[in-house]
């Protein structure tokens, strides 16, 4: 499992950019975390723990597509099969 991978998968999928900087895609993404960041604070002071772990996982996801919409890294397969990144 490769969460990098599989937000790259879905996000080219959904015809988004992942392979160079695209503001207003990235600046949506900035916009889910913050959102997701909300919603992890209102599960944390209701105490539901699956409300927290939900939005906690949907803020990785997010994050991850914010990586990709600024072009930042790429990733790739070392020889070792060993996931490595690259600045671009």
């Amino acid at each position: 499992m490769n969460v990098f991978r599989d937000q790259e998968k879905f996000m080219r999928a959904c015809d988004q950019t992942v392979d160079s900087f695209n503001e207003d895609q990235y600046k949506l993404y900035i916009n889910l975390i913050e959102e997701e960041f909300k919603e992890l604070k209102e599960a944390i002071a209701a105490g539901n723990l699956v409300e927290q772990l939900d939005a906690l996982e949907d803020i990785l996801v997010v994050t991850i597509g914010a990586i990709h919409s600024a072009g930042r890294y790429c990733f790739r397969r070392s020889s070792a099969g060993v996931e490595s990144h690259a600045h671009h």
